[in-house]
């Protein structure tokens, strides 16, 4: 981790890690703003609809068209986020539904406990409009009926109307947007943070591949281990640098002081450099032999 931290990758990974935590924070902010905007919107809608077929459902109940009335809720019922709709009697029985199996069974029958609970509640402690938000993006809608046919026993009475909305399939719906627009913008500004990567340190890279590479044949030459590390820490390579280097001023000053004759040469046998004790033994200057063959001698 110290070596990461002080290496060039480091600040380049700090600037993805800032704009992974800043996606994540504008994707919650965004799908919260979203799922609110959406429920305020259903909100709006169950609101209009509801009370559209508040009026129609009064005026089929007075001529007693049973089967009209079941039409009416069979065709809401195919409109898209409509999970549940019911008219019940006072007595909670109901009487139309957009399932036949419920139809002459208890409010209770079609519910959870709790669920069939809330609405024994809200039906019998106000009957005035209730449209409101649950858990699990569901809208809840309770209405009460001033008329309503009741065709088990062939006449009109008050009742209620219950319709559920789920939102669950168009939140979904734009979180899944929301993620692949996010995906996109995170593949956009890392392409963007390595080409800037690449276009500021890439002369940097360089040199600091030659030091690396300079430090590894002094070492070489002092015979110490030298180690290479895919994490560039200029502060590593300039500590290693300055340490070879010390110990190559030693060498050449032992070189250079030393009483015996001492000639380098390179692979070719050219003379690389001599000692001052060459110069003394052999009367030839370093200046007229360096670059020449070793074979003159």
């Amino acid at each position: 981790m110290k070596h990461f931290i002080k290496s060039i990758f480091f600040y380049p990974s700090v600037a993805l890690f800032v704009c992974i935590v800043a996606l994540l924070i504008a994707y919650s902010y965004m799908t919260y703003k979203t799922t609110e905007m959406i429920i305020t919107q259903g909100l709006r809608e169950a609101t209009e609809d509801v009370y559209l077929l508040k009026n129609s459902l009064e005026e089929l109940s007075n001529s007693k068209q049973e089967k009209s009335i079941q039409r009416k809720i069979m065709l809401i019922a195919n409109k898209q986020l409509i999970q549940r709709i019911l008219l019940i009697n006072l007595n909670e029985t109901i009487l139309y539904a957009d399932d036949d199996s419920l139809i002459g069974k208890n409010l209770k029958d079609a519910f959870d406990a709790p669920i069939a609970y809330h609405y024994h509640h809200e039906l019998h402690d106000n009957r005035g409009a209730h449209i409101h938000p649950q858990r699990n993006h569901i809208i809840d809608v309770t209405l009460h009926l001033k008329n309503l046919y009741d065709p088990q026993n062939d006449r009109i009475d008050e009742g209620f109307l219950i319709m559920r909305y789920n939102l669950y399939p168009v939140i979904m719906a734009e979180k899944e947007k929301l993620q692949e627009t996010m995906i996109w913008i995170f593949i956009a500004v890392s392409l963007f943070i390595a080409l800037l990567f690449y276009l500021y340190y890439r002369a940097i890279i360089a040199k600091l591949l030659f030091i690396d590479t300079l430090t590894s044949q002094m070492q070489t030459v002092l015979r110490k281990p030298h180690t290479h590390s895919l994490l560039l820490s200029l502060d590593d390579l300039i500590t290693d640098l300055i340490d070879s280097t010390k110990q190559l001023t030693v060498l050449a000053r032992v070189f250079e002081c030393s009483n015996d004759a001492i000639l380098i040469t390179d692979e070719k046998r050219c003379i690389i450099t001599v000692n001052h004790a060459f110069e003394k033994l052999t009367g030839l200057l370093a200046d007229e032999i360096i670059g020449q063959s070793a074979d003159i001698l």
